[in-house]
């Protein structure tokens, strides 16, 4: 019972080790890729302001013309499954 109990709290000291450590890195290389010269070395294109982002983003379509849509899109994969069925 003993052994069980501290491999149970090693995992977890595992874990949380494992989690900071890779959300240490992530941010790092986050910093890092914000430096122009790591960005033109690597040719990382420059990013677009949010305007114009969103300028370029379709417009949203409502729930209603959504769902209809993913009905539609169903409706044809299963009429494609009754076409070719399985060998």
């Amino acid at each position: 019972m003993r052994y069980m109990f501290q491999t149970s709290c090693s995992v977890f000291q595992a874990i949380a080790l494992y989690w900071t450590v890779s959300n240490l890195l992530s941010l790092a290389t986050g910093q890092i890729l914000k430096i122009p010269r790591v960005r033109e070395y690597f040719k990382i294109p420059k990013q677009l302001p949010t305007e114009v982002l969103k300028k370029q983003q379709k417009p949203k379509k409502k729930f209603v013309e959504g769902f209809k849509d993913s009905k539609f899109a169903i409706q044809c994969t299963n009429n494609s499954y009754k076409k070719f069925p399985e060998m």
